[in-house]
């Protein structure tokens, strides 16, 4: 298979076909394409200017392309340089001017204090456009002075953990064990030596290889529903777009997909997961006591952004309802998030694609960023311009208790309730 390596830096591409040698792939580089004009880096993360790097090269040479994106963060400096090492001291400066402004900026700090790592993610698209992201860093500390002449950009400085030499000194044999850019390789290469259906994953564990797919959230077509669908009953972890935020979803009777979610985003113990489902049976399948209340909420809302708290049936994970004895259920108004549940037959997680505490991801490319080394797939539908999610009422007392102001006014549910069946609405 061709494959294009999209940089015209001979080092990095020398770095890429060592990495990848020996499998059954015929490397070309920019460099075999001097007409077609540099990409452009714009984005907010490794990720996010890796992805866009392959697309825009793929798109114009029509061959399939992968393409890195790193940089060095440093802790004294708030992870600067970071997404802006390339451009750091200005777009035109040598990196030997960049190393020289690092270290002035670090006089004086001593090496307790001079930690940095860096980090290298790596996105492939395919000859179908499908795209693919991994990520990878190394940690270490930054030198007091330029060392050694091996390596390229920041290895003059930089001294990975373990060790006592910089890159610059270690030379590429050391370098292509260790560094952020060979671990992301190696990825990679086990990706393009086994094929996507078996990178997939088992479930058990943080995923290697995360598949950007762009669908319509309105008509997705059928493959697409079926492989999150897929996905999401073998025990994987995916992102997808609702009619609010994109979430992060996991089989919600499952208890060991919930507990892959929970350590995924880094969510406090004890905290109740919402779901999604993909109509009113099954939604009735998983409380216990659905009433009046309930049902009524149901007629005026769903499909929509009304998460109703209900108490959970047995079937339900006490790690999904962190304990509480009580679910979060609703149909959302979103044909793509309400097919994925039916096709998987089973409830779908829907909390926030992100890390606790975290703003919400509103594009691929910050979820990606964010979580792609736990996920197996994120479906790319664009930004979604909700700034809230849904509202969540709690109706387990008999009345309705607003838990979570979001998208439906509290004044919609007390038109259709009447205000007496309110209460907490402050």
């Amino acid at each position: 298979m061709k494959l294009l390596i999209a940089s015209k830096n001979d080092g990095k591409c020398r770095e890429i076909q060592s990495a990848l040698g020996g499998l059954d792939l015929d490397f070309t580089t920019l460099r075999d394409f001097p007409d077609v004009a540099s990409a452009t880096e714009e984005g907010a993360s490794y990720e996010e200017n890796a992805l866009e790097k392959a697309r825009q090269y793929w798109t114009l040479t029509g061959v399939p392309a992968l393409a890195d994106d790193s940089g060095l963060e440093i802790e004294h400096l708030a992870g600067k340089p970071g997404v802006r090492s390339a451009r750091f001291a200005g777009s035109t400066s040598s990196y030997a001017q960049k190393n020289e402004a690092v270290l002035a900026l670090l006089e004086g700090v001593p090496p307790a204090k001079r930690g940095a790592r860096f980090v290298c993610a790596v996105a492939y698209i395919d000859a179908n456009g499908d795209s693919y992201v991994v990520r990878a860093e190394c940690k270490g500390r930054i030198a007091e002075s330029i060392r050694g002449e091996y390596g390229f950009g920041y290895d003059p400085i930089f001294i990975p953990e373990g060790y006592d030499q910089t890159f610059g000194e270690l030379g590429q044999n050391v370098k292509s064990r260790i560094s952020h850019r060979a671990k992301a390789l190696l990825k990679a290469r086990a990706f393009f030596a086994q094929g996507p259906s078996d990178n997939a994953g088992s479930g058990e564990g943080a995923m290697s290889v995360c598949k950007i797919v762009r669908t319509d959230i309105m008509s997705p077509s059928p493959g697409v529903v079926a492989e999150a669908a897929e996905s999401i009953c073998a025990g994987r972890l995916i992102a997808y777009p609702t009619d609010t935020l994109y979430g992060l979803g996991a089989n919600a009777l499952d208890a060991a997909s919930a507990s892959r979610l929970i350590e995924a985003k880094k969510r406090p113990a004890g905290k109740p997961i919402s779901v999604i489902v993909g109509s009113v049976d099954q939604a009735r399948s998983l409380a216990s006591k659905p009433d009046g209340v309930w049902e009524r909420l149901v007629d005026a809302f769903w499909p929509g952004p009304l998460t109703i708290v209900v108490e959970a049936a047995a079937a339900v994970p006490d790690t999904l309802t962190g304990g509480t004895g009580k679910i979060g259920v609703r149909v959302p108004d979103c044909p793509l998030a309400r097919a994925i549940s039916e096709r998987a037959e089973v409830p779908v997680t829907a909390t926030s694609a992100n890390v606790a505490g975290r703003a919400p991801a509103t594009n691929a490319a910050e979820i990606v960023a964010a979580l792609g080394d736990r996920l197996s797939l994120v479906l790319d539908c664009g930004t979604l311009d909700a700034d809230r999610g849904s509202t969540v009422v709690d109706v387990t007392s008999g009345k309705v208790r607003v838990i979570r102001k979001g998208v439906v006014a509290e004044e919609r549910i007390a038109a259709v309730l009447g205000e007496s069946a309110l209460e907490d609405l402050n």
